[in-house]
């Protein structure tokens, strides 16, 4: 796998558990070098005053989402490429939290 974009919550629950993401995202996006773009969503508040200039071409998703107005402050009509049905979306992975973490491959199908 080659992914260009990874898209993560800053933390999650597990069992009443808080894990916190952007803990081991620089690990994780300094393994990926094929990632062009890293965008973080936070849960919380005190995420967004986080330096996060650490991790490599990551952003949170409020700028990701500024990027792609045009000057004027309108956002351009989107543009879909066709592609074939099984060609792969995305990837989710597990938590691996009963095991290896799994990634599924979703498609259009």
């Amino acid at each position: 796998m080659e992914p260009k974009f990874l898209i993560v919550v800053d933390r999650h629950l597990d069992g009443g558990k808080e894990y916190n993401i952007l803990d081991h995202l620089e690990f994780m996006v300094d393994g990926t070098p094929s990632l062009e773009k890293v965008i973080i969503v936070p849960s919380r508040r005190e995420t967004l005053s986080m330096d996060i200039s650490h991790i490599r071409n990551s952003c949170f998703i409020d700028n990701f989402l500024e990027t792609g107005k045009l000057q004027d402050g309108s956002v351009p009509p989107l543009v879909f490429e066709q592609l074939p049905s099984s060609h792969p979306v995305f990837l989710s992975f597990t938590s691996g939290t009963t095991g290896i973490v799994k990634g599924v491959v979703h498609s259009a199908k």
